[in-house]
């Protein structure tokens, strides 16, 4: 497995499906964000592993900011070398202007 350094980008693929925010991880070391960030000002999404911040990519467009307001947890998955499926959640924490 690749070696995280803070603040790299991540590649994920995200989608708003019957409810629920999923993240699919390229790499699966990122399945183990501990919160889920998101700026609905720029329509980003993020996340923290290790004390670092991590930005995935933007917010899925069938996703409102009423809907989003609701969420509270995404749906964390990523496939190891193996092919074994991992399957997390995080905490979904909206950021304001002022940050965090």
């Amino acid at each position: 497995m690749p070696i995280i350094v803070e603040n790299q980008d991540v590649t994920a693929d995200i989608d708003y499906t019957d409810g629920e925010l999923n993240i699919h991880f390229r790499d699966p070391s990122f399945v183990r964000c501990d919160i889920i960030l998101v700026d609905m000002t720029h329509r980003r999404i993020g996340g923290l592993l290790h004390e670092g911040y991590h930005g995935m990519s933007g917010w899925p467009e069938n996703l409102g900011p009423d809907t989003a307001g609701t969420l509270k947890m995404a749906r964390l998955r990523a496939h190891g070398a193996s092919g074994e499926v991992f399957k997390l959640s995080a905490p979904v924490k909206f950021m304001d202007n002022s940050g965090f």
